[in-house]
């Protein structure tokens, strides 16, 4: 089987090595020591932030972020996160949301399969309002992680660099269990302070647009509404955030960044959620909690090639 080292120097990855980087790998990528007492691990979560299962899925990977831990405290994670559309023609505001999503799965689930669904999550799932196409708000989300447009596609796919054996790079701002509590202080906008580009900010946007979309029936698709929302979540003004929303260059890295996952001659994700952990491991499907812990013991002490687990093997409730 090809490396992922291989697999990700396809055409469309190789164009990304024309990018100039502000910043080495070492700084962008947590690396794992397979020898080491201290497990390291990068989770890429790739996701579409209108299906509920990713939703859940991150859910359920931050639980088992925090059940690992409870056994190995020395633990650090960095998440970062990765776009994918469902349907990228998609209009926006197009769309009754409960009749969308039942198009995008291919068969009708009853309320009551989401309501209990979320529930075990710790989410309650609506379903009123408009929907519409994602690349919007995915191109917030890749901003949130990198503002600089000649390095975040760079910066975005670093974490699916092969771990080094007995290399530990990693900066203390970089691991998280969960996103960062809003904070009280407001600018004169009426928002709290900008917060720093990185994973912490993508992190917490993350959970702002998921919620916003499957608990609150906020159109992501809107560019009226996710200007707000962004600008809102993360303290930066609605001017900066508008320029991102409006820009055919930031949409133009969601386009490559999906291409670059969906290659058939790389990671070939044809299904949201898909983790990949520590740049080898690829979980797909909607996993539960505890078969995520089961899956970072293994891989703490693995070595070797690329892995697949998941949605190949049958495992997890769902994914579309």
């Amino acid at each position: 089987m090809a490396s992922i080292r291989e697999l990700l120097s396809s055409p469309t990855s190789r164009e990304a090595s024309t990018e100039p980087s502000a910043v080495g790998q070492d700084e962008d990528t947590v690396m794992v020591d397979v020898d080491s007492e201290t497990p390291t691990f990068t989770v890429e979560f790739i996701l579409d932030l209108i299906c509920p299962y990713c939703y859940i899925g991150l859910k359920n990977l931050e639980r088992a972020m925090v059940r690992y831990r409870e056994s190995r405290p020395e633990a650090t994670f960095k998440v970062s996160f990765l776009p994918y559309q469902l349907d990228p023609l998609a209009a926006r505001s197009a769309y009754d949301k409960a009749d969308y999503l039942d198009y995008l799965l291919g068969r009708p689930h009853t309320a009551e399969y989401w309501i209990n669904l979320g529930q075990q999550a710790g989410i309650t799932i609506h379903w009123d309002g408009r929907t519409g196409n994602t690349r919007d708000a995915h191109k917030l989300l890749l901003w949130a992680l990198d503002p600089n447009l000649r390095t975040v596609r760079r910066t975005a796919r670093a974490a699916l660099t092969p771990s080094s054996p007995h290399s530990t790079a990693s900066s203390p701002s970089s691991s998280s269990a969960s996103a960062p509590a809003p904070r009280d202080v407001t600018n004169g906008n009426g928002y709290g302070p900008p917060r720093p580009h990185g994973p912490a900010l993508q992190l917490l946007l993350a959970h702002a647009l998921l919620s916003a979309h499957h608990a609150r029936d906020t159109d992501l698709s809107s560019r009226a509404s996710l200007t707000l929302l962004v600008s809102s979540a993360t303290g930066h003004p609605a001017s900066e955030v508008r320029t991102v929303v409006e820009s055919e260059d930031w949409g133009r890295v969601v386009d490559a960044l999906i291409a670059d996952v969906t290659n058939p001659l790389g990671l070939a994700v044809r299904a949201v959620p898909t983790l990949v952990v520590n740049g080898r491991f690829v979980i797909g499907g909607l996993q539960s909690a505890e078969f995520l812990v089961g899956e970072f013991g293994r891989i703490a002490g693995s070595r070797g090639g690329v892995e697949r687990r998941g949605d190949s093997e049958g495992e997890g409730e769902g994914g579309v």
